[in-house]
């Protein structure tokens, strides 16, 4: 279904800016700019990797784990300090992936920490060599205490030690930003004919509706009578699905998507709305596209 609840309001839309990531050098296009690391671990480094599966870009890598076999392991940590704000919703989002050669008791584990609360994580489990494994971390919180704080990434394996032919472990594309509406998230690797869990974050009942396209406006909008921006290209939008948030503000959904070779790599922004007593909101945007 073709989205039109934009066509007759575009004309009285104003332009606003993109979402505003507060974590410096997110993407590592700048080196270790903004960072400072610490910790056990083999040649820690920003180097070119396909962190995400779709386009191979500036991501930070370590061979995580224990330099003697006394565990468990401290992680490898990288931390910058920001401004924190008490009672405000924020999303965190970063994309990690392992990969190596020889198959491991371990693959890693990833956790993002903000203000001391650990807000984000994944366990890998065991590692299968000669594979890559990929995720996305994303999260929705408020923290209770405010002012500058410690935000840091923790990457380790803590029951074994590391060497250049344990896995390597990767993180890319970290964004920390403010929410109003709600959140959408794709859980698990985004392979094509892969099954994933679609999770939609927000206000506890909200009904919601999520939208899809392949590529973004130049600038996000605002729409009179709607709290947040849609940021989604008008003329490609799809309803991709629709329902009611539960008790715990949460839908999760189990979908396949369809292995199809046009597919691969193809940008596929997604945007979620809720609807509910304290008005309908647009949410935040991402690029959830998938890979062979």
């Amino acid at each position: 279904m073709r989205f039109s609840l934009l066509s007759l309001a575009f004309l009285l839309v104003t332009p606003l800016a993109a979402q505003k990531n507060w974590v410096v050098n997110g993407d590592f296009s700048n080196g270790l700019k903004g960072w400072a690391g610490s910790g056990p671990g083999g040649t820690p480094k920003v180097e070119k990797f396909m962190t995400d599966g779709l386009k191979t870009s500036a991501s930070f890598a370590v061979n995580a784990g224990g330099t003697k076999f006394r565990p468990p392991h401290a992680p490898y940590i990288l931390k910058q300090t920001i401004l924190a704000i008490p009672g405000v919703t924020y999303e965190v989002v970063m994309d990690v992936a392992i990969s190596g050669k020889i198959s491991n008791g371990q693959a890693g584990i990833f956790e993002i920490k903000f203000g001391g609360k650990s807000v984000a994580k994944r366990d890998f489990g065991r590692f299968q060599g000669g594979t890559t494994s990929r995720d996305r971390l994303c999260a929705r919180f408020t923290l209770t205490k405010g002012g500058p704080s410690t935000f840091q990434v923790e990457i380790s394996r803590p029951r074994y030690i590391f060497s250049g032919s344990t896995p390597r472990q990767y993180i890319d594309n970290i964004k920390l930003q403010f929410v109003a509406g709600p959140t959408f998230c794709v859980r698990g690797d985004r392979k094509l004919g892969g099954t994933n869990t679609w999770e939609v974050g927000g206000n506890p009942k909200a009904l919601f509706v999520v939208f899809a396209a392949p590529k973004l406006l130049p600038r996000a909008v605002r729409v009179p009578g709607y709290g947040g921006v849609f940021a989604l290209d008008v003329a490609s939008t799809l309803v991709v699905y629709s329902g009611a948030l539960d008790a715990n503000g949460m839908n999760k959904l189990s979908f396949t998507m369809p292995n199809l070779a046009a597919l691969d790599k193809l940008p596929l922004y997604f945007e979620a709305l809720t609807i509910s007593p304290k008005g309908r909101i647009f949410g935040s945007w991402h690029n959830w596209g998938y890979h062979k």
